[in-house]
């Protein structure tokens, strides 16, 4: 399978394949997210690296990950306990502490490694609004790097097993 360039500039990065289909990484836009390998597929830097790593350690349940017992956070572990009991402002709450456990993890991780590019480095993130259907939640959140850069990303979690 044939890997294409997401950026052109690749020196003193490391890079990640894509997992995210969006139209494209512009600052300052909202781009919705969908979990799928790209074909052919792609390296990713920059914010777009930044939005991934975050959503992967949102994401993740915490103790999932026998090697890494403390990664992740209890989000999506609390979300599939069932939604319907949970008023928007306990719902708001769940997600900040989430939130605060993924920026800590990442602050501690560019701590330890200041040589990340600052545009991969997280300086923010927010859940801007959220809503949900039957069988998906949508969250939309603003990540703000270390650069500057600022984008809303939605991001579509099913509902159902």
């Amino acid at each position: 399978m044939a890997i294409t360039g997401f950026s052109t500039d690749y020196s003193n990065r490391t890079v990640d394949i894509n997992i995210f289909k969006v139209a494209s990484y512009t600052n300052n836009q909202t781009q919705k997210t969908t979990v799928a390998f790209g074909n052919p597929s792609q390296y990713v830097t920059g914010i777009a690296k930044l939005v991934q790593k975050y959503t992967i350690t949102l994401l993740t349940i915490q103790g999932s990950q026998s090697e890494f017992p403390s990664f992740g956070t209890t989000f999506l572990s609390t979300l599939q306990q069932g939604t319907s009991g949970i008023s928007r402002l306990d719902f708001q709450h769940l997600f900040n502490f989430a939130n605060l456990d993924v920026l800590n993890v990442f602050q501690t991780y560019q701590s330890n490694n200041p040589s990340i590019p600052t545009d991969e480095q997280l300086q923010s993130a927010k859940l801007v609004s959220f809503s949900a259907t039957n069988d998906t939640l949508n969250l939309s959140i603003a990540i703000t790097s270390v650069a500057g850069n600022n984008l809303v990303f939605i991001l579509p979690i099913p509902l159902t097993n």
